[in-house]
């Protein structure tokens, strides 16, 4: 991503935050997909309280919760990268 000796720009900062909550994502929604399918008594459930419910299956509610996941960390990784600068540039002012 970036060389040695350049700082991180908001794409290197927010991909370096997303990598890893990919894998956690991916990883819960793999275990609620085993978890559903072992479980079929909590899949009509879901089915029963969703609106959605007759179109909802094991496989895509895996596949919205990794959604959720990925878009949850895009946003928390580039809001901390706004953090991170907004702090390197206090501190750059402060050497002025």
């Amino acid at each position: 991503m970036s060389r040695k000796g350049e700082g991180f720009n908001y794409l290197s900062g927010t991909l370096s935050g997303v990598r890893p909550s990919i894998i956690g994502a991916l990883l819960f929604a793999v275990f609620q997909f085993i978890y559903l399918i072992a479980n079929p008594g909590f899949m009509a459930h879901i089915q029963e309280a969703s609106s959605f419910g007759e179109y909802l299956v094991p496989a895509s509610a895996a596949v919205i919760i990794f959604c959720e996941g990925l878009g949850a960390s895009i946003i928390v990784s580039y809001l901390a990268m706004r953090i991170v600068d907004q702090q390197y540039i206090k501190e750059y002012e402060s050497r002025l």
